[in-house]
């Protein structure tokens, strides 16, 4: 038995019956699968025959994470299933799409379920620190292939991972993170990877916003890059029928609570109210407090869980 993030137990097996699935759906070997989860081969043989003793719930907890998906019961909104479809089409017609919405509008949660759910898929979140090696490091990893080399030659093996596999997709989130040098190395993989490769590029609106001045500005490189994006989609903000879903299909009933949770701007802020009535074992009549103070942005009074009131 196994304690997770949230004190639960589970069975050790399930983390073994999760990483079969997962590597069948993904198509990869187990070796590729261990460089992926940056574990040994040994680890992944001891799961699979169940040599517990040998494996520390550290390493067990760190796979689980790394390959389970959703926390939640999904809902598959208007902007889960633009994702969805907006992925298949770039991946059938090897197109470079730019995906954008404001944040806490279920961009994240979208992509990870469909990189999850379909092979040939690679999925990198990007970080202001994430520089060209950086990136290209992480998505040789991603793939499963473990290479060192100069950032032309590792440049040119993602491209050639990319070119040999069938209908391959990239997706970069929170791509507006990601420096100007970072983009153009970009745009060299999409030159040589244009035929073969799908990318979707997604992240908030300022992502569009920033690479349109940098790209009217005559910036080096940025006009060729802005260019190579073949459409946009926006996603929109979460609608009452939505939010009614997902609070019900999340055990959330209570009329009065979902018709305040019904205020939600963003997905995000919705689940983490949902996780205050879930996760932390609060009274309902906890957060059915007056309009006034449940809008104002304070902390709950457990000083333990530190969770922040929804605003």
């Amino acid at each position: 038995m196994l304690n997770n993030q949230y004190g639960k137990i589970m069975e050790k097996t399930v983390i073994k019956q999760a990483l079969n699935v997962f590597s069948k759906k993904k198509g990869m070997s187990k070796n590729e699968l261990a460089n992926k989860l940056g574990v040994s081969s040994a680890t992944l043989s001891n799961i699979e025959n169940e040599r517990w003793e040998k494996i520390k719930d550290e390493m067990l907890l760190k796979i689980w994470n790394a390959i389970k998906g959703s926390d939640w019961q999904l809902v598959e909104t208007s902007n889960f299933q633009t994702i969805f479809k907006t992925c298949e089409h770039a991946k059938e017609q090897h197109r470079m799409v730019g995906v954008i919405g404001a944040t806490g509008t279920g961009k994240t949660t979208a992509l990870n379920e469909y990189y999850i759910c379909n092979e040939n898929t690679f999925y990198i979140v990007c970080q202001k620190s994430t520089t060209s090696r950086v990136f290209f490091k992480q998505l040789l990893r991603e793939m499963g292939v473990l290479f060192a080399g100069t950032l032309y030659e590792m440049i040119e093996r993602v491209a050639d991972e990319l070119n040999k596999r069938e209908q391959p997709l990239l997706l970069i989130d929170e791509a507006g993170k990601l420096s100007q040098t970072v983009l153009e190395h970009i745009h060299d993989l999409r030159n040589k990877t244009e035929h073969t490769t799908g990318i979707l590029m997604v992240g908030v609106e300022y992502f569009k916003t920033n690479l349109e001045t940098a790209a009217k500005k005559n910036k080096e490189g940025m006009p060729e890059f802005y260019d190579r994006i073949a459409s946009w989609v926006e996603l929109s903000t979460p609608r009452k029928d939505e939010i009614r879903s997902i609070c019900e299909v999340n055990g959330i009933t209570n009329p009065e609570l979902v018709a305040r949770m019904q205020k939600s701007q963003t997905f995000r802020t919705l689940s983490n109210y949902i996780g205050n009535v879930k996760f932390h074992e609060k009274p309902i009549e906890r957060f059915l407090q007056p309009q006034s103070s449940f809008n104002n942005s304070k902390a709950i009074e457990n000083k333990e869980t530190a969770v922040e009131a929804f605003n």
